[in-house]
């Protein structure tokens, strides 16, 4: 595996999985804060698939049935990955382009989890984007809609389609709830 296939992957796997919630978060649309990632990118990363496909022609690396990418403490699982690398002017490889995992896409690092239909990593953008039955849940609380858009460099996110936000407050049981009478 190439040095920048290691490294896109290991991104893929690390950053979207920071603590995302600085504070409470009502609406649709729910702008999301994701912290700064300190990743080690000289840390391996581990693929096993049932299969793997590379087509030098086209580009890409295909890994499909039961893919898990592991780096360190986070695991990615997916029925499959691709990645997509641009030739060099001089037709030397010159890196990975985009990241697309699909079918049952699960991404969880400690109490923090993400998971959809499809998540894709656009190199150039910093951007990953998750869609498909989102759900990212962290000690107790939960965020779901339609689609997730991280900026990797900013270390912003964006939840989009429906948004519901359950926010575990870790009042304890028997306490008044913090709601009105409406």
């Amino acid at each position: 595996m190439t040095l920048a296939l290691r490294a896109a992957l290991g991104a893929l796997l690390l950053l979207p999985l920071a603590p995302f919630l600085n504070q409470p978060v009502l609406a649709q649309g729910v702008g999301l804060q994701f912290n700064e990632m300190k990743q080690d990118p000289d840390q391996p990363v581990e693929i096993t698939s049932n299969q793997l496909e590379v087509d030098q022609a086209k580009g890409t690396a295909v890994f499909t049935g039961d893919v898990v990418v592991i780096q360190g403490a986070t695991r990615m699982s997916a029925d499959r990955v691709e990645a997509t690398y641009s030739a060099g002017t001089d037709g030397s490889e010159s890196g990975i382009s985009t990241i697309h995992a699909t079918g049952n896409v699960l991404i969880a690092s400690g109490d923090l989890g993400v998971k959809g239909a499809e998540a894709v990593y656009t190199m150039a953008q910093n951007q990953i984007v998750m869609t498909g039955s989102v759900v990212v849940t962290q000690g107790g609380s939960t965020i779901t809609g339609q689609r997730l858009v991280v900026n990797v460099e900013s270390g912003t996110g964006r939840m989009e389609g429906r948004v519901r936000t359950v926010i575990q407050s870790g009042t304890p049981q028997g306490s008044s709830s913090g709601r009105g009478n409406r």
